[in-house]
C-alpha cells in the first residue's frame, strides 16, 4: 500500500502588508509525495504569479522548473497570465524585464527523497529534534541580498540533493527569512536545535498560531519579509 504523507502550510506577509501582497507561494500533493515553496522576488514583475507557476509545475509532474525544456513553457504561461494586467506603460515595461523567484521542491518516494532548489528557499530534514540535513544553503553567511533565482529568461540550473528518510521523519520547506533565522540557531546550538513549534510532530495549531510565532521571531531578529513554511510528516 502506498503511503500518503501529511503536509501543512502556513504563510504570513511582511508587517504592514496585506495577505494579497504576499509574494510567497506554497503547495503540495500528499498522494504524489510532492511539496514546494517559492519566494517571488520583490523587485521583479508579478513575481507572485511566477512563484505560483513554478510551484504548480513541480506539483503536476515533479520536473525541474529551471530545466531548459521546461522553463520556456512556464515563461509563456507567465506572459499569458500577466499580459492583461499591464494597464500602464510603466507596468508594461516592467513585465518586459521578466520575473524571478527562489524555489525549493521536495519529492518523497519509497524511503528516498529528492530536493530541487534554486536560491535561498531551503529545506530541513528532521528526525526527532535533530536536523539531519539543511540545504541547499550551507551557512548563514550565504544568505545575501542577491540570491540565485529562477528567472523567466533563464538563470542558474537547480541544485539536486538526494537522501533517505525513515517513517516518522519530518521535512520543513521555508522561504529565506525563516531559513536564515533557523540556520543561525543551528550554528549556535548544533544539530539538536530548538525547533519551531509548528515543525513538531504534535503541532495542532492554525494559521493564526503560526502568525503569532513569526511575530515573536521578528522581535528576536527574523527579517521582516514574507514568511512561508510547509511541514511534511512521513
Amino acid at each position: 500500500m502506498k503511503s500518503v504523507h501529511r503536509a501543512f502550510s502556513y504563510s504570513v506577509p511582511k508587517n504592514g502588508r496585506e495577505e494579497s501582497e504576499n509574494e510567497d507561494q506554497v503547495g503540495y500533493d500528499e498522494a504524489a509525495g510532492r511539496f514546494a515553496v517559492a519566494d517571488g522576488a520583490s523587485t521583479a514583475a508579478r513575481s507572485e504569479v511566477w512563484a505560483r507557476i513554478l510551484v504548480e509545475s513541480f506539483l503536476s509532474d515533479g520536473t525541474d522548473p529551471s530545466a531548459t525544456n521546461v522553463l520556456p513553457l512556464l515563461r509563456k504561461r507567465w506572459e499569458t497570465e500577466t499580459a492583461a494586467q499591464a494597464t500602464s506603460w510603466v507596468a508594461q515595461e516592467k513585465l518586459r524585464q521578466g520575473s524571478a523567484a527562489a524555489f525549493v521542491g521536495l519529492s518523497l518516494r519509497d524511503g528516498g527523497y529528492q530536493v530541487i532548489a534554486v536560491g535561498d528557499a531551503c529545506y530541513l530534514h528532521l528526525r526527532n529534534n535533530r536536523v539531519v540535513r539543511f540545504g541547499p544553503v550551507a551557512s548563514a553567511a550565504e544568505f545575501t541580498r542577491f540570491p540565485s533565482l529562477v528567472r523567466t529568461d533563464g538563470g542558474p540550473r537547480s541544485i539536486d540533493q538526494r537522501g533517505e528518510y525513515r517513517t516518522g521523519d519530518r521535512f520543513l520547506l521555508v522561504t529565506d527569512a525563516l531559513a536564515a533565522f533557523l540556520m543561525r540557531r543551528l550554528e549556535r546550538s548544533g544539530p539538536k536545535i530548538r525547533l519551531p513549534r509548528f515543525a513538531k510532530a504534535d503541532w495542532t495549531g492554525d494559521q493564526q498560531a503560526f502568525a503569532a510565532i513569526i511575530a515573536g521571531y521578528r522581535d528576536e531578529g527574523l527579517a521582516n519579509d514574507d514568511t512561508t513554511a510547509c511541514v511534511i510528516r512521513t
